[in-house]
């Protein structure tokens, strides 16, 4: 959970003249709890994938197929995709009824993704939930591709209601960071970015807050410093505020190299490291790296009641899955569990 503090003010008030007299006896704790909100957990199922749609579908629904036979199979609550065209997030609306889609491109003309009318289309990402979302933002993580002049990295977030909770109790969030090797510099400023955007939500903690997606870095690397909680010993004082779906299952912890190929310490319990989620275009069989994550935030979220695993696909990154139990504020009164629903942006 959470690991911030608070001061005192008992010098300010001796300084003002001001007679500090001491509460009875467990009035504080019952003050407290009076005006701590109502909070229960609830075990919240995570999917992020890559789909590679343009790359080896070229906008070809088919590539969606996998991702529609888990949702029918495990019922998440949250799907982020990644490397999607738009005829892509069109099919996979369509095939997911009920379901709030929200697609944000990446590029607009993109080769490899037919337009919806004629030449070439757009590539993006995928937000999407069983559940009403509300909120919905688009936040940009920089402008890295200079030599593409319509190409930029985001990150897309919004409220998922679930229901019994409040409106605003978790946050969801997909995104793609920078890929290509040489660019460690950038991908540690982008999530820089993203930990500056949820920093205050999370030290509050009114909000759960989970962020999906291919980040395109090993997870001991140093550009995912900025969000995990673990340090590179494996201990809980990292700069992040952050727990990753699979840094507890120890039959990984040897997969943990920093950027220089370097293996990292590990506690007896948690590790920055992981199953191997991505694999060689040349054989989509043989998983080589770490490039996809779920982070919950850590004030919702026990870095031991995290779990994750892979599941076979058609791209080249797998079906990447996680569940954790989070601890959420409930509704009260009114609640508005049907306000303010966007039913996803239009494709």
């Amino acid at each position: 959970m959470g690991r911030r503090g608070s001061g005192l003010v008992g010098a300010l008030m001796l300084a003002l003249g001001l007679t500090w007299v001491p509460a009875p006896a467990g009035a504080a704790d019952d003050q407290s709890r009076a005006e701590a909100p109502a909070t229960s957990t609830y075990e919240l199922e995570v999917v992020s994938h890559n789909i590679a749609g343009a790359m080896l579908f070229h906008g070809d629904g088919a590539a969606v197929d996998r991702v529609v036979l888990q949702v029918q199979k495990s019922n998440p609550d949250v799907v982020a995709l990644q490397e999607v065209c738009a005829t892509q997030a069109s099919a996979l609306r369509s095939r997911l009824r009920g379901w709030r889609v929200v697609f944000t491109p990446m590029t607009k003309n993109h080769p490899g993704c037919p337009s919806l009318f004629g030449g070439p289309g757009q590539l993006g990402e995928v937000l999407a939930s069983r559940w009403p979302m509300r909120d919905i933002t688009v936040t940009q993580l920089g402008d890295t591709y200079h030599h593409i002049s319509d190409k930029t990295n985001h990150i897309t977030c919004a409220d998922i209601v679930v229901k019994g909770f409040a409106s605003d109790a978790l946050r969801a969030c997909s995104t793609h960071l920078r890929s290509e090797r040489g660019n460690s510099r950038i991908r540690t400023e982008q999530t820089a970015v993203i930990q500056e955007l949820f920093r205050q939500r999370i030290s509050d903690g009114a909000q759960a807050v989970v962020v999906a997606g291919d980040f395109n870095a090993g997870a001991a690397r140093r550009e995912m410093d900025n969000l995990y909680e673990l340090d590179r010993r494996g201990e809980l004082s990292g700069l992040g505020q952050f727990v990753e779906g699979d840094q507890s299952d120890t039959r990984f912890f040897g997969n943990a190299l920093d950027e220089d190929g370097r293996p990292v310490a590990c506690s007896a319990t948690w590790c920055r490291s992981g199953e191997f989620t991505h694999a060689s275009k040349a054989d989509l069989t043989s998983f080589q790296h770490k490039l996809d994550y779920i982070f919950y935030s850590d004030n919702a979220a026990d870095a031991s009641d995290v779990r994750a695993s892979c599941a076979a696909s058609t791209s080249d990154h797998c079906i990447y899955r996680s569940a954790a139990i989070v601890t959420m504020r409930t509704a009260t009164g009114g609640g508005g569990l049907l306000g303010g629903i966007i039913p996803g942006l239009p494709l």
